[in-house]
Protein backbone atom coordinates (compact mmCIF):
# COMPACT_ATOMS: atom_id res chain seq x y z
CA UNK A 1 0.00 0.00 0.00
CA UNK A 2 2.70 2.43 0.59
CA UNK A 3 4.39 1.85 -2.39
CA UNK A 4 1.53 2.45 -4.59
CA UNK A 5 1.13 5.96 -3.00
CA UNK A 6 4.46 7.00 -3.18
CA UNK A 7 3.98 6.10 -6.93
CA UNK A 8 1.18 8.05 -6.77
CA UNK A 9 3.11 10.78 -4.92
CA UNK A 10 5.72 11.16 -7.41
CA UNK A 11 3.33 10.73 -10.99
CA UNK A 12 1.40 13.65 -9.47
CA UNK A 13 4.84 15.75 -8.24
CA UNK A 14 6.11 15.31 -11.96
CA UNK A 15 2.85 16.42 -13.66
CA UNK A 16 2.85 19.38 -11.42
CA UNK A 17 6.54 20.33 -11.18
CA UNK A 18 6.29 22.91 -14.05
CA UNK A 19 3.46 25.10 -11.86
CA UNK A 20 5.54 25.09 -9.37
CA UNK A 21 6.81 28.49 -9.63
CA UNK A 22 3.51 29.93 -10.83
CA UNK A 23 0.45 30.85 -9.09
CA UNK A 24 -1.11 27.70 -7.72
CA UNK A 25 -4.73 28.27 -9.17
CA UNK A 26 -2.70 27.55 -12.23
CA UNK A 27 -2.00 23.97 -11.25
CA UNK A 28 -5.18 23.43 -9.85
CA UNK A 29 -6.78 24.07 -12.54
CA UNK A 30 -4.33 21.81 -14.86
CA UNK A 31 -5.55 18.84 -12.06
CA UNK A 32 -9.39 20.41 -12.34
CA UNK A 33 -9.53 19.80 -16.32
CA UNK A 34 -7.52 16.45 -16.15
CA UNK A 35 -10.24 15.37 -13.39
CA UNK A 36 -12.94 16.31 -15.94
CA UNK A 37 -11.59 14.50 -18.82
CA UNK A 38 -11.10 11.24 -17.10
CA UNK A 39 -14.61 11.49 -15.47
CA UNK A 40 -16.00 12.13 -18.54
CA UNK A 41 -13.95 9.02 -20.16
CA UNK A 42 -15.00 6.85 -17.40
CA UNK A 43 -18.71 7.74 -17.24
CA UNK A 44 -18.94 7.36 -20.96
CA UNK A 45 -17.28 4.01 -21.74
CA UNK A 46 -19.01 2.23 -18.04
CA UNK A 47 -22.81 3.66 -18.29
CA UNK A 48 -25.65 3.44 -20.40
CA UNK A 49 -26.22 6.82 -22.51
CA UNK A 50 -28.77 5.59 -24.22
CA UNK A 51 -30.48 4.37 -21.22
CA UNK A 52 -29.85 7.35 -19.27
CA UNK A 53 -30.49 9.48 -22.12
CA UNK A 54 -33.87 8.17 -22.37
CA UNK A 55 -34.36 8.34 -18.55
CA UNK A 56 -33.85 12.08 -18.52
CA UNK A 57 -36.13 12.09 -20.93
CA UNK A 58 -39.02 10.90 -19.13
CA UNK A 59 -38.06 12.92 -16.18
CA UNK A 60 -38.52 15.94 -18.33
CA UNK A 61 -41.74 14.50 -20.01
CA UNK A 62 -43.19 13.56 -16.20
CA UNK A 63 -42.72 16.98 -15.19
CA UNK A 64 -44.27 18.59 -18.07
CA UNK A 65 -47.10 16.19 -17.56
CA UNK A 66 -47.58 17.77 -14.18
CA UNK A 67 -47.45 20.89 -15.36
CA UNK A 68 -50.37 19.99 -18.34
CA UNK A 69 -52.42 18.18 -15.39
CA UNK A 70 -52.07 20.89 -12.71
CA UNK A 71 -55.67 21.27 -12.14
CA UNK A 72 -56.04 17.39 -11.43
CA UNK A 73 -54.57 16.32 -8.10
CA UNK A 74 -54.96 12.30 -9.10
CA UNK A 75 -52.98 12.92 -12.12
CA UNK A 76 -50.25 15.50 -10.55
CA UNK A 77 -49.66 12.66 -7.87
CA UNK A 78 -49.33 9.51 -10.27
CA UNK A 79 -46.89 12.58 -12.17
CA UNK A 80 -44.66 12.88 -9.00
CA UNK A 81 -44.48 9.17 -8.73
CA UNK A 82 -43.51 8.62 -12.10
CA UNK A 83 -40.98 11.63 -11.84
CA UNK A 84 -38.97 9.78 -8.57
CA UNK A 85 -39.49 6.49 -10.46
CA UNK A 86 -37.48 7.67 -13.59
CA UNK A 87 -34.92 9.38 -10.79
CA UNK A 88 -34.29 6.45 -8.73
CA UNK A 89 -33.71 4.31 -12.45
CA UNK A 90 -31.32 6.70 -13.71
CA UNK A 91 -29.57 7.07 -10.54
CA UNK A 92 -29.11 2.84 -10.77
CA UNK A 93 -26.94 3.67 -14.48
CA UNK A 94 -25.30 6.58 -12.85
CA UNK A 95 -24.04 5.35 -10.08
CA UNK A 96 -21.71 2.38 -11.40
CA UNK A 97 -19.29 4.73 -13.30
CA UNK A 98 -19.30 7.18 -10.12
CA UNK A 99 -18.07 4.48 -7.71
CA UNK A 100 -15.04 4.24 -9.99
CA UNK A 101 -14.14 7.73 -10.29
CA UNK A 102 -14.75 8.27 -6.72
CA UNK A 103 -11.74 6.30 -5.36
CA UNK A 104 -8.79 7.99 -7.47
CA UNK A 105 -10.41 11.44 -7.37
CA UNK A 106 -10.18 10.90 -3.48
CA UNK A 107 -6.66 9.80 -3.53
CA UNK A 108 -5.57 13.12 -5.93
CA UNK A 109 -7.42 14.92 -3.37
CA UNK A 110 -5.15 14.24 -0.42
CA UNK A 111 -1.97 15.08 -3.22
CA UNK A 112 -3.90 18.35 -3.79
CA UNK A 113 -4.02 19.24 -0.07
CA UNK A 114 -0.11 18.41 0.35
CA UNK A 115 0.11 20.80 -2.09
CA UNK A 116 -2.26 23.81 -1.64
CA UNK A 117 -3.59 23.01 1.71
CA UNK A 118 -1.33 25.68 3.54
CA UNK A 119 0.78 28.61 2.69
CA UNK A 120 4.61 28.05 2.88
CA UNK A 121 6.84 29.62 5.32
CA UNK A 122 9.02 32.36 5.08
CA UNK A 123 12.17 34.23 6.26
CA UNK A 124 9.70 36.17 9.12
CA UNK A 125 7.53 33.93 10.04
CA UNK A 126 7.11 32.74 13.03
CA UNK A 127 4.60 29.02 13.79
CA UNK A 128 3.71 26.63 16.34
CA UNK A 129 5.58 23.49 16.61
CA UNK A 130 4.21 20.55 19.21
CA UNK A 131 4.97 17.42 20.42
CA UNK A 132 2.40 15.00 21.62
CA UNK A 133 3.15 12.12 24.09
CA UNK A 134 2.08 9.12 25.16
CA UNK A 135 0.02 8.18 27.95
CA UNK A 136 2.14 6.55 29.64
CA UNK A 137 4.69 9.17 29.39
CA UNK A 138 5.40 11.74 32.56
CA UNK A 139 5.33 14.87 31.13
CA UNK A 140 6.26 17.29 33.52
CA UNK A 141 9.40 14.68 34.76
CA UNK A 142 10.70 13.82 31.30
CA UNK A 143 13.67 15.07 29.49
CA UNK A 144 12.17 17.06 26.65
CA UNK A 145 13.98 19.03 23.95
CA UNK A 146 14.28 20.42 20.41
CA UNK A 147 16.63 21.29 18.36
CA UNK A 148 17.15 23.27 15.54
CA UNK A 149 19.58 24.07 13.05
CA UNK A 150 20.96 27.47 11.62
CA UNK A 151 17.86 29.31 9.74
CA UNK A 152 15.89 28.66 12.76
CA UNK A 153 15.57 29.95 16.17
CA UNK A 154 13.47 29.07 19.27
CA UNK A 155 11.63 31.78 20.67
CA UNK A 156 9.61 30.65 23.76
CA UNK A 157 10.76 27.43 26.13
CA UNK A 158 8.60 24.11 26.15
CA UNK A 159 5.60 24.89 27.55
CA UNK A 160 4.22 21.43 28.63
CA UNK A 161 0.39 20.82 28.96
CA UNK A 162 -0.03 18.02 31.09
CA UNK A 163 -3.88 17.08 30.65
CA UNK A 164 -3.04 17.29 27.25
CA UNK A 165 0.22 15.46 27.28
CA UNK A 166 1.44 18.20 24.89
CA UNK A 167 4.35 20.45 24.60
CA UNK A 168 4.58 23.20 22.16
CA UNK A 169 7.49 26.12 20.93
CA UNK A 170 7.30 28.73 18.67
CA UNK A 171 9.67 28.67 16.03
CA UNK A 172 10.76 31.55 13.97
CA UNK A 173 11.87 31.06 10.70
CA UNK A 174 15.27 33.11 9.62
CA UNK A 175 15.99 31.68 5.76
CA UNK A 176 14.76 29.53 3.62
CA UNK A 177 15.40 26.14 3.16
CA UNK A 178 14.38 22.48 4.32
CA UNK A 179 15.24 22.72 7.79
CA UNK A 180 15.33 19.54 10.43
CA UNK A 181 13.70 19.79 13.73
CA UNK A 182 15.13 17.21 16.56
CA UNK A 183 13.06 16.17 18.94
CA UNK A 184 14.39 14.55 21.92
CA UNK A 185 12.08 12.76 24.66
CA UNK A 186 13.77 11.51 27.10
CA UNK A 187 16.31 8.26 25.09
CA UNK A 188 14.00 8.32 21.88
CA UNK A 189 14.55 11.03 19.07
CA UNK A 190 12.70 12.48 16.30
CA UNK A 191 13.02 14.26 13.15
CA UNK A 192 10.80 16.06 11.40
CA UNK A 193 11.53 18.47 8.25
CA UNK A 194 10.03 22.50 8.68
CA UNK A 195 9.90 23.48 4.95
CA UNK A 196 10.41 27.20 4.42
CA UNK A 197 10.05 27.70 0.38
CA UNK A 198 9.46 30.06 -2.50
CA UNK A 199 7.72 27.46 -4.30
CA UNK A 200 4.77 25.21 -4.47
CA UNK A 201 5.65 21.58 -3.12
CA UNK A 202 4.73 18.73 -1.06
CA UNK A 203 3.84 20.13 3.12
CA UNK A 204 3.49 17.52 5.78
CA UNK A 205 1.90 19.28 8.87
CA UNK A 206 1.88 16.43 11.08
CA UNK A 207 4.27 13.82 11.61
CA UNK A 208 2.23 10.52 13.10
CA UNK A 209 2.15 6.90 13.89
CA UNK A 210 1.81 4.47 11.13
CA UNK A 211 -1.79 4.11 11.10
CA UNK A 212 -4.21 3.00 8.01
CA UNK A 213 -5.94 7.01 7.75
CA UNK A 214 -2.26 8.85 8.31
CA UNK A 215 -0.48 6.92 5.46
CA UNK A 216 -3.46 7.49 3.39
CA UNK A 217 -3.23 11.46 4.54
CA UNK A 218 0.59 11.68 4.64
CA UNK A 219 1.92 9.56 1.31
CA UNK A 220 5.76 10.07 1.26
CA UNK A 221 5.92 11.08 5.04
CA UNK A 222 7.82 8.67 7.60
CA UNK A 223 5.61 7.34 10.35
CA UNK A 224 6.80 7.26 13.88
CA UNK A 225 7.11 3.64 15.63
CA UNK A 226 4.39 2.11 17.45
CA UNK A 227 6.43 1.51 20.31
CA UNK A 228 7.54 5.30 20.23
CA UNK A 229 6.43 7.43 23.63
CA UNK A 230 5.69 10.11 20.87
CA UNK A 231 2.58 10.00 18.98
CA UNK A 232 2.78 13.12 16.96
CA UNK A 233 4.70 15.70 15.93
CA UNK A 234 2.85 18.90 14.41
CA UNK A 235 3.85 22.37 12.50
CA UNK A 236 0.94 24.90 12.14
CA UNK A 237 1.52 25.89 8.88
CA UNK A 238 -0.79 28.55 7.72
CA UNK A 239 -3.58 27.25 5.91
CA UNK A 240 -3.82 28.21 2.50
CA UNK A 241 -6.77 30.40 0.50
CA UNK A 242 -6.94 30.43 -2.98
CA UNK A 243 -8.19 33.77 -4.76
CA UNK A 244 -10.72 33.05 -7.25
CA UNK A 245 -12.25 35.94 -9.02
CA UNK A 246 -11.41 37.75 -5.94
CA UNK A 247 -12.99 35.64 -3.50
CA UNK A 248 -10.37 33.80 -1.03
CA UNK A 249 -11.48 29.67 -1.50
CA UNK A 250 -10.62 26.16 0.45
CA UNK A 251 -8.65 24.83 -2.57
CA UNK A 252 -11.20 21.82 -2.96
CA UNK A 253 -14.06 24.33 -3.59
CA UNK A 254 -11.92 25.77 -6.48
CA UNK A 255 -10.96 22.29 -7.95
CA UNK A 256 -14.87 21.21 -7.33
CA UNK A 257 -16.10 24.47 -9.29
CA UNK A 258 -13.69 24.37 -12.13
CA UNK A 259 -13.93 20.35 -12.95
CA UNK A 260 -17.40 20.81 -13.04
CA UNK A 261 -16.76 23.81 -15.38
CA UNK A 262 -14.27 22.12 -17.79
CA UNK A 263 -17.05 19.06 -16.80
CA UNK A 264 -19.49 20.66 -18.61
CA UNK A 265 -17.71 22.27 -21.63
CA UNK A 266 -16.20 19.30 -22.48
CA UNK A 267 -19.64 16.94 -22.27
CA UNK A 268 -20.71 17.66 -25.53
CA UNK A 269 -17.10 17.58 -27.62
CA UNK A 270 -16.54 14.04 -25.79
CA UNK A 271 -20.23 13.04 -26.66
CA UNK A 272 -21.28 12.51 -23.04
CA UNK A 273 -24.52 11.94 -21.57
CA UNK A 274 -24.76 13.07 -17.90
Amino acid sequence: MVFIFDKITLVVSLILYPFRDLPPLIGIAIISLGTAVFALLVYKNFSNQAAIKLRKKRIFGHFFGIYLFRDDLGSIIRELGRVLTSIFRYLAYVLPPLLIIIVPVLLLCVQMQLRYGHWNLRPGDEVNVSLKLAPEVKILQSKIKLQVPPGLSIQTPPLRIKVRQEVDWRIAVQKFGDHTLTFTVDDTILTKNLMARDRIGRIYPATERGSFFSIIANPGEKTIPDNSPILSARIDYPTRKINLLGLHLHWAIVFLILALLFGLILKKPLRVNL
